[in-house]
């Protein structure tokens, strides 16, 4: 969905993308073609965990989106070795809808973009429920 969202934007991405500066082989869910930031392409990676997983059911009965921003974090520790001309954002969702701070900020900025190009509105509203079901703020 948030390729498609970059798309609709007019922003072009790919999917899937290897040769970017890691050296264990692992690489990021897409990236854009075109800088997005401070002529930097934004790079992406998306996780959904399983609140009640028995790995996280303690934290998440304590406070709502634990689980999901403890996975961003971890996400964002493992591409840290990405060469500096790329922005990452891990976005971490957890089965209850809840979605880690950081990747619900760079899902609205796509909608935002989404929104510029088609004079909608709704966009973002569109891509954080279709998407993730989450129920933060918009």
């Amino acid at each position: 969905m948030i390729h498609r969202a970059l798309i609709k934007a007019e922003t072009p991405a790919v999917k899937e993308l290897s040769g970017l500066c890691r050296n264990d082989g692992k690489r990021p869910d897409g990236m854009t073609l075109v800088p997005w930031q401070s002529a930097h392409s934004a790079t992406r990676d998306v996780t959904v965990v399983h609140t009640q997983a028995a790995s996280y059911v303690s934290q998440s009965s304590i406070q709502a989106g634990s689980a999901a921003a403890a996975t961003s974090d971890r996400k964002s520790v493992k591409y840290t070795s990405l060469c500096p001309s790329y922005l990452f954002f891990p976005v971490a969702v957890e089965t209850l809808g809840t979605m880690a701070e950081e990747g619900h900020g760079s899902t609205r900025a796509i909608g935002r973009r989404v929104t510029f190009s088609s004079a909608d509105t709704r966009e973002t509203a569109f891509l954080l429920s279709a998407d993730f079901c989450c129920s933060s703020e918009i």
